[in-house]
């Protein structure tokens, strides 16, 4: 058990230890640098200071922390172009005898999923700010998402007063 022990720039005596088996399996669990930091009762900023200064702790947090971003990454890709899903379905019937079903599902691409995907893989194909520039003229042209709420209402005309009906005044007597 390999342990990194890492003293406190603020304070000298303060040293934690930082045991490099749990680090691993919160990193293939696919823990945050936050959620780490919390863990180890540290904050953030000096964790990254870590990476930054203590030999082999980078490294050792972008090894394992690989096979959980490729994990996220072939299951991205699956939901953009679909995929196939097996299931086996397990029933009692009422004499008590088990039975199993095997189902197939097949689910369809996911269009957020494709966009997600092609806009990080290919970002200047797909983003959605395209610049054009040649000759110091620069165009910048945007997209924008618009909704119902978004869009200017048109002002409601104010339904015309009927006319006051014409008829005897009752006099107070």
């Amino acid at each position: 058990m390999a342990e990194f022990n890492i003293e406190n720039q603020r304070y000298k005596d303060n040293r934690k230890k930082i045991d490099d088996k749990k680090l691993k399996k919160l990193l293939e669990a696919g823990w945050t640098d936050k959620q780490i930091a919390d863990f180890f009762e540290v904050g953030l900023r000096t964790l990254v200071r870590w990476k930054a200064e203590v030999k082999g702790f980078k490294v050792l947090i972008d090894t394992h922390r690989r096979p959980s971003n490729a994990r996220v990454e072939r299951s991205l890709y699956e939901r953009a172009t679909g995929y196939i899903v097996r299931e086996i379905k397990v029933h009692t019937d009422k004499l008590g005898n088990v039975e199993t079903t095997e189902i197939i599902k097949e689910l369809p691409p996911d269009a957020t999923a494709m966009i997600y995907w092609l806009k990080n893989r290919e970002r200047m194909r797909w983003r959605d700010k395209i610049e054009i520039g040649g000759d110091g003229l620069q165009i910048t042209v945007s997209r924008k998402e618009y909704t119902r709420e978004s869009l200017p209402l048109k002002e409601k005309k104010k339904p015309k007063e009927l006319p006051k009906a014409k008829g005897k005044k009752k006099s107070k007597a």
